[in-house]
């Protein structure tokens, strides 16, 4: 019996490590990205955020199976667990939180602020995972051209709030 949770841990881990690689490349193109010029382009923005909105969706959905492991299972995998969660979770937090801080240097707090915007989208696919479907039935595309709306408009409120 031991064997056999051994052999289900490991691959586990190489499962893990696949995503971890997978994350740490996203972040790269998305470090890559040069958002110095964005502000001034609106519909450059505007294409920018409605990409890195579907990439967010995108990743979690090709986590899907392992959040809900880690969801059961995340307790006994210790070190794991924490590694997915620094190295893949908040990878997309700290992207978001970069976008923000660039564009919006007036920003009080970029980092809860992108927790906040991104939140939106795990709530959509979280609820989907759950439920069958995603709330009133919205798909992506409404989804996200709402919240690509919503995100924009968080934006300008920084730019324009002046402390």
């Amino acid at each position: 019996m031991a064997a056999n949770r051994s052999s289900k841990h490991a691959l586990l881990e190489a499962a893990v490590r696949a995503h971890l690689d997978s994350a740490a490349t996203g972040a790269t193109q998305i470090s890559q990205l040069d958002l110095t010029a964005l502000g001034a382009d609106r519909t450059l923005l505007r294409t920018i955020v409605v990409g890195l909105g579907r990439w967010f969706l995108d990743e979690m959905e090709r986590m899907k199976d392992l959040t809900r492991v880690l969801e059961h299972d995340g307790q006994r995998m210790g070190e794991l667990t924490g590694e997915v969660k620094t190295n893949i979770v908040d990878l997309s937090y700290r992207a978001a939180t970069r976008l923000i801080a660039t564009l919006t240097p007036e920003a009080r707090d970029p980092e809860a602020t992108a927790v906040l915007i991104l939140g939106a989208l795990v709530a959509l696919r979280r609820t989907a995972w759950t439920f069958g479907s995603p709330p009133l039935d919205i798909d992506d595309d409404r989804a996200l051209a709402a919240w690509t709306e919503l995100t924009l408009a968080a934006l300008d409120a920084a730019r324009d709030h002046r402390t």
